[in-house]
């Protein structure tokens, strides 16, 4: 499910990545969140539903690198 986070309110999201051994050279990932307006009461809609009705959207991507030494 979703966390639904309030107004004033924050958190922190941790990755944890395992790389093959055969891993070499930069490795990259992307990472994103969907964030809607949603309204008191809409917290439990589908995207599908929140989509449907126009509500309004955000996209944040990110791409992080790291270089594998050994």
């Amino acid at each position: 499910m979703p966390k639904v986070v309030e107004k004033g309110e924050s958190i922190a999201m941790i990755f944890d990545v395992k790389l093959t051994k055969k891993a070499k050279g930069t490795q990259t990932a992307k990472l994103g969140i969907v964030s809607y307006d949603v309204q008191t009461g809409m917290e439990n809609m589908s995207k599908e539903e929140l989509d449907r009705l126009g509500i309004p959207v955000h996209g944040y991507a990110k791409t992080v690198k790291t270089k594998i030494v050994r």
